[in-house]
């Protein structure tokens, strides 16, 4: 048709393929009682619906959508950029695509499926049933919700007195709740943050109600700043609030009331999916066991339990709390979160963006983890695989670096990043002149404290890795930021974060025993295990062998820590071996003068797969000896410590 088309009372106008107006700046208008119904085809610029009824199965509406009075049924087709509904009602569902700036008023608007694009805004008081589909970011002023299924997928504002109920369904990211308004919360998830302005009402309906692991009662309820809010809505959805403020949530005195209500029993204590289910997150004491094939869906919250991620998907927004989670394959959506001493290790998959708070850790040892953030009195440690984008540490997190592939780092003020490696050194950030050699500081068993900044740091790591940081002061694109308030430390271990295994048995193989045993070996205390030459040896030699077992039969690390002196006139060699299981032999990793006036530190870091030290039950074995180059030379060996230290 023609340039424009217009249509009224008693007229249809049905529209399977072709177009309705030639330029892109035309269109159609449907005027009072008129009918127009759209399977195919295209609508140019603008289509005005005035008082009349529009069906849309399919086709295209150019840009501009005008309803007035009307009947709308969308349920497939495309409108463009701008919807603007007034006093109408709208039902929106199947495969219908509605674009952005879509502005809603005075109207009723069903939804059960499509998908509207953002800066939706909903207003003067409209009503939506919201029982499937996706609406991306949206204003609610004036109006009130029902989601009873629906995926609001960005930002939610609630605002003017409005009141949003839901049963099902989730809030991707944290609604923030505005001038009066309410919102009921009985089933579905809702994300983090979740921001209430004082005078507003949180609901929320459901049973097993918690603050801080203790049991809290129903009616309004203030929370501490830094309180964590546990339970399980009325569907069986378990959920978490963190009322810290700022980039969590914030629920101010007088908003917050919980109303009991009947919850579903809880499930099995292990659930193997995709065989079982994936409930709608974990109580305490569940175990859930994922593998190819099974998804959690956003906002999955976690409380005192157990997930195994071997393949499969969580989708964003995980939530634990006091949870443990191991990752060996699979992929964890953006931006999970791990409250109250909460453990994660990962050794495959792929990690996006994961937050720690509250003395949570994170053990890295393989795959993928990209920029993670790390808050007070949390710890990342990492041990192999790769920290993709930033890693943040605010003030009082920690990040261990002892091997894998980092690449930028930010740290804020009280932030603290320690490395783990050997050839630290400081350089000229323009030219990469050496400033100065930190080895034989680390060498002699010191953690250095980088009190520099604006150079660069470069060393290499346990396992091997080079690592270059530049450590600028202020910001610098796409390059790391060190405050100078920040901790930098380097050393030769990270003891406080690796698995430190005593020994099991110690035998004595040459030599006599003159004092102390195997439990003189686990600690640094000056009580020694102390071995004389026996003068029956034709040689001058003490030598001791050690077992132990790791938990971690495939390390991405292995340290060997000696420390202590020998009691002798000339010199003596001390040498440490490891058993390799690959070859059947002990091999030597370490060889060099035994300090003869007190006690000396020694850390030896296996080089290669480590994997050859320990084998398929964890079982590790070390062979120390001593050895006078006089044959004559009576001596002893005195042996303050002798442990490994395992990462990953």
């Amino acid at each position: 048709l023609g340039d424009d088309a217009r249509v009224y009372t008693g007229t249809v106008v049905n529209l399977n393929s072709g177009s309705i107006g030639r330029s892109f700046e035309s269109g159609l208008f449907s005027g009072f009682g008129g009918e127009v119904n759209i399977s195919g085809g295209s609508i140019g610029q603008d289509c005005l619906a005035g008082f009349s009824t529009f069906t849309m199965t399919g086709g295209d509406i150019g840009i501009f959508f005008f309803c007035d009075g009307s009947t709308i049924d969308v349920t497939g087709g495309t409108i463009g950029q701008y919807l603007l509904a007034s006093s109408c009602d709208l039902t929106i569902g199947g495969t219908a695509s509605i674009g952005r700036d879509a502005t809603i008023s005075r109207s009723n608007i069903a939804m059960s499926g499509g998908a509207i694009a953002s800066d939706l805004e909903i207003r003067s008081s409209s009503d939506l049933l919201f029982s499937g589909g996706e609406i991306s970011s949206v204003d609610i002023s004036q109006s009130t919700v029902a989601n009873t299924g629906g995926q609001f997928i960005s930002s939610f504002d609630v605002m003017n007195n409005s009141v949003v109920e839901q049963d099902g369904g989730d809030v991707w990211f944290g609604p923030r709740i505005q001038s009066g308004s309410v919102m009921r919360l009985a089933g579905g998830s809702v994300g983090s943050p979740l921001v209430a302005s004082a005078g507003t009402t949180l609901e929320i309906s459901g049973g097993d109600f918690e603050i801080d692991g203790v049991p809290a009662a129903t009616g309004q309820v203030n929370l501490p700043v830094g309180a964590l809010l546990t339970g399980v809505m009325s569907d069986g959805t378990v959920f978490v609030f963190n009322s810290s403020g700022g980039v969590l949530d914030s629920i101010p005195d007088g908003t917050l009331t919980l109303v009991p209500a009947a919850i579903p029993p809880q499930g099995p204590a292990v659930i193997n999916a995709p065989a079982d289910p994936v409930p709608a997150g974990l109580r305490p004491g569940q175990t859930l066991n994922m593998q190819t094939g099974a998804a959690a869906g956003v906002n999955f919250t976690a409380i005192e339990s157990e997930i195994n991620l071997a393949d499969g998907w969580i989708e964003r927004g995980l939530e634990l709390v006091s949870t443990t989670l191991n990752v060996t394959g699979g992929t964890i959506g953006f931006n999970p979160k791990a409250y109250a001493n909460s453990f994660i290790t990962q050794s495959s998959g792929s990690v996006s963006s994961m937050r720690l708070y509250d003395n949570s850790t994170y053990h890295l040892t393989g795959g993928i983890c990209s920029g993670p953030s790390i808050y007070d009195g949390a710890a990342c440690s990492v041990f192999g695989g790769e920290l993709l984008n930033w890693a943040t540490v605010y003030q009082g997190g920690k990040l261990n670096i002892a091997a894998g592939i980092i690449n930028r780092v930010r740290a804020n003020v009280d932030g603290e990043v320690n490395l783990a490696g050997t050839e630290f050194r400081l350089l000229d950030l323009n030219t990469g002149a050496l400033i100065e050699d930190l080895t034989p500081q680390i060498a002699a068993g010191q953690r250095i404290v980088i009190a520099d900044r604006d150079v660069t740091l470069a060393g290499t790591l346990l396992d091997g890795s080079p690592i270059s940081l530049n450590l600028n002061s202020v910001f610098v694109s796409n390059e790391s930021q060190f405050n100078v308030a920040s901790i930098v430390t380097v050393g030769l271990t990270l003891e406080d974060v690796m698995l430190v295994v005593e020994a099991d048995s110690v035998a004595i193989t040459r030599g006599n025993g003159s004092g102390g045993g195997i439990s003189e070996l686990g600690q640094d205390d000056s009580n020694d295990f102390s071995i004389s030459r026996s003068s029956f040896d034709i040689q001058s030699v003490t030598e001791f062998e050690m077992t132990a077992t790791t938990p971690v039969s495939s390390p991405n690390s292995l340290q060997f820590v000696l420390d202590g002196s020998v009691f002798a006139r000339s010199a003596v060699t001390q040498s440490i071996s490891l058993f390799n299981y690959d070859t059947g032999q002990f091999e030597i990793v370490d060889s060099q003068p035994a300090n003869r006036f007190g006690d000396k530190l020694v850390i030896v870091t296996a080089t290669g797969d480590v994997t050859r030290f320990v084998d398929a039950s964890g079982q590790m074995q070390a062979r120390v000896r001593f050895q006078s180059a006089s044959q004559r030379q009576q001596f002893s060996s005195n042996t303050d410590r002798a442990v490994w230290l395992i990462g990953g």
